[in-house]
């Protein structure tokens, strides 16, 4: 409780900074922010303690991402992007709509509630979860909690919505900011579903970005969901999706022609094996037959892999009392880890050498738990 409250009174700027990353698809800006040691400490505690344990937080069938697998129930199935499609599966019309700057609107008002009234604590450590989860009164991406309070921030209203949709006949999902109402006719008007969406919605301070409200009706053009086509059974990759895929394997293989040492050579493939798991996920049959083409061409060490393994081993060794329960150490633990897959590709043993030693005498500790 010291902790809480010690972290809660600090400034924005003490507990997180601004990091790098990518620009969303439509160009804007994407802020991010890096969460301090201690609100890490705290937020991966409440992760770890509440909401991936399925007896205190049991997350509805209609929620899909950032949901990690040991938060559901043990016969629940994944709750990502193809699961959410797959709820769609049947439709012949549906509704989509974006939640507009969504974590940047979820804001402490409604946070607050989800520990005060979900998790039933009392008012005081709530409100300071709350100002240790939030920066400048919002949700900031790159929190540990963050996409945890996104799912929830509705949980008072959301339900109901769902329940209220389903006896109209209408399926509701929620991908974190992307809505989906879908309905088995053609001609379903969703002007009810829309409006009901909207006020809940508006009730927690959420607007709908209304560029992006889109209709879709069968035999006009395929549905598609998550960028996967439903509509005729289990959601599937569109061909030109599939085609895209196959003209990247090509082109990886003509990269690795030329040398498959680079950084360059490197994130291409990776880039490469991500797209054919896309496949797999979907159950399309050109998975295995890339898949084994792409793993004659795996990316081979440098001398500078080796280097870096060689003083990355060193210095944790150097600094491992001290630094066994930090952050930065079991990060600098896993490149050195990544790194000797990427070695074990080229000398297999002197990757796996270095592997058990460093396992079993300098593994990280954490005291997240």
């Amino acid at each position: 409780m010291n902790l809480l409250l010690d972290v809660a009174e600090r400034s924005a700027e003490e507990n997180y900074r601004p990091v790098s990353a990518h620009s969303k698809l439509d160009g804007t800006e994407r802020r991010v922010f890096s969460p301090s040691r201690d609100v890490r400490l705290i937020q991966r505690r409440l992760v770890n303690r509440f909401f991936r344990k399925p007896q205190v937080v049991s997350w509805p069938p209609f929620l899909f991402g950032g949901i990690p697998n040991d938060a559901l129930p043990q016969r629940d199935a994944p709750r990502d992007y193809v699961a959410c499609a797959a709820q769609h599966s049947i439709a012949r019309s549906a509704l989509k709509l974006d939640v507009r700057s969504f974590f940047d609107n979820v804001h402490s008002d409604v946070v607050e509630p989800i520990f005060s009234g979900l998790l039933r604590w009392d008012e005081e450590p709530a409100v300071l979860a709350t100002r240790v989860c939030t920066r400048l009164d919002s949700l900031p991406q790159g929190g540990i909690t963050s996409s945890y309070l996104a799912l929830l921030c509705l949980f008072r209203e959301e339900g109901n919505v769902a329940r209220t949709l389903r006896r109209k006949g209408l399926t509701y999902t929620r991908y974190v900011d992307d809505i989906t109402i879908s309905s088995t006719s053609v001609l379903q008007e969703f002007d009810f579903a829309h409006a009901l969406v909207e006020r809940m919605l508006m009730n927690h301070g959420l607007f709908i970005n209304s560029s992006k409200v889109n209709l879709q009706k069968a035999g006009s053009s395929p549905l598609e969901v998550h960028n996967l086509r439903v509509g005729c059974g289990p959601p599937r990759l569109p061909q030109r999706e599939v085609k895209r895929i196959k003209q990247v394997c090509r082109q990886t293989e003509l990269d690795a022609s030329e040398g498959r040492r680079s950084y360059s050579y490197r994130r291409r493939y990776f880039r490469a094996v991500g797209l054919v798991n896309k496949l797999a996920r979907v159950g399309n049959n050109q998975h295995r037959h890339l898949i084994t083409r792409l793993s004659t061409i795996r990316p081979l060490p440098s001398q500078k892999d080796y280097e870096l393994a060689t003083n990355v081993a060193h210095d944790l060794r150097e600094r491992y009392v001290l630094g066994h329960d930090r952050y930065w150490y079991r990060r600098r633990f896993h490149i050195l880890m990544e790194r000797l897959n990427l070695i074990g590709v080229e000398d297999p043993a002197w990757a796996a050498n270095l592997r058990i030693y460093m396992k079993a005498h300098y593994a990280p500790t954490s005291v997240d738990a």
